[in-house]
């Protein structure tokens, strides 16, 4: 029973230690405060793989650590990078979801979710694709990143309805919001909002949405 109770506090002090890093580097970003990043967000995926444990999918939070620390630079080369390591992170995501994914007829939903999905990547890439008018070395890898960060978000939702379970709810949210916090980002890098309070929240807003989306999924990948 000691040994069970002592485990139990040592994970709720890991899960603590990884909420309390997103929520500095929340409070950080909306700041502007770029020197403090350089400690807060590399520290998010390897506090979150602790948080889950042994059974943490680690070759896509591992993506996602070179993603993040990526997008902390400046420049198109940056904004590949960060492109680059979420790709690699989605792909392993894709991997792990579909293999929770049980073997049974399609559930309701599917075919609105895919729809939905596919429409969110079209018409991001429409309205992002002006605005790369004058940097042509991105336009192909954010609509790549478009298409496989909304079809990791409708795999998560198809896992999710045809399982039907608390695991499954996690797989869909955290698809879902994963999509969202990716949108964010876009807003932030691409249509940059005029005043410091949108630009603050914007910032604030993608760190919240994505280490939610990373908790979700990490969780519900590990499983129980």
């Amino acid at each position: 029973m000691r040994h069970t109770a002592r485990v139990m506090i040592s994970a709720r002090t890991r899960w603590t230690a990884y909420w309390a890093a997103a929520l500095a580097d929340a409070i950080a970003a909306a700041a502007g405060a770029r020197r403090v990043r350089w400690v807060t967000k590399p520290a998010l995926m390897p506090l979150l793989a602790a948080a889950v444990g042994e059974r943490a999918p680690r070759a896509a939070l591992a993506a996602a650590w070179a993603g993040d620390v990526a997008l902390l630079g400046s420049g198109d080369a940056a904004v590949a990078g960060g492109i680059g390591g979420f790709a690699a992170a989605h792909i392993a995501h894709l991997r792990e979801v579909r293999e929770l994914r049980p073997d049974a007829p399609a559930a309701p939903g599917e075919r609105i979710s895919a729809a939905a999905f596919a429409t969110t990547a079209v018409a991001a890439t429409a309205v992002l694709a002006p605005r790369l008018a004058d940097r042509p070395a991105l336009r192909l890898p954010v609509a790549g990143y478009a298409a496989l960060v909304t079809a990791m978000g409708h795999a998560g939702v198809r896992t999710g309805l045809r399982r039907r379970d608390v695991r499954g709810r996690d797989l869909a949210v955290g698809g879902a919001l994963f999509v969202v916090s990716d949108g964010l980002v876009a807003l932030s890098l691409f249509a940059r909002p005029r005043t410091r309070w949108r630009a603050a929240a914007v910032e604030a807003a993608v760190m919240a949405t994505y280490t939610g989306a990373q908790a979700l999924l990490a969780r519900s990948i590990a499983g129980p």
